[in-house]
């Protein structure tokens, strides 16, 4: 998986691309994406938007780190919002009821709606 980030005042979107399919790879590939997130948090942007467009699939894994970084996000008074999930990525979002925990949106949020 490939991870760039666009970093706003208060808020970040990171466009993944690729596979983020933790099962079938290893640990490592993913440790820069937490790196990112912690810099991102000490640096004050709470808020990002993960632009998972370009994502040709996610495994249970991939979910998996994703609430995590909710998680991180939500205790440093911020928040994590899906954008543009494929029809896979929706239907295993619905399965596992994450649509009801995660915030998601079809189209980026603009940057007045993140302040």
């Amino acid at each position: 998986m490939n991870v760039t980030c666009r970093q706003h005042q208060r808020h970040a979107v990171l466009d993944l691309t690729g596979r983020f399919v933790i099962s079938s790879a290893d640990a490592r590939e993913f440790l820069p994406l937490g790196s990112l997130i912690d810099r991102l948090i000490a640096d004050g942007k709470v808020h990002i938007a993960a632009n998972l467009r370009g994502l040709s699939a996610l495994d249970a894994g991939g979910l998996g780190k994703l609430v995590a970084i909710h998680e991180l996000l939500r205790a440093a008074g911020g928040s994590l919002t899906l954008v543009a999930p494929n029809a896979r990525v929706r239907t295993l979002l619905a399965v596992t009821r994450l649509d009801t925990v995660l915030r998601i949106h079809d189209v980026e949020p603009s940057v007045a709606s993140w302040c």
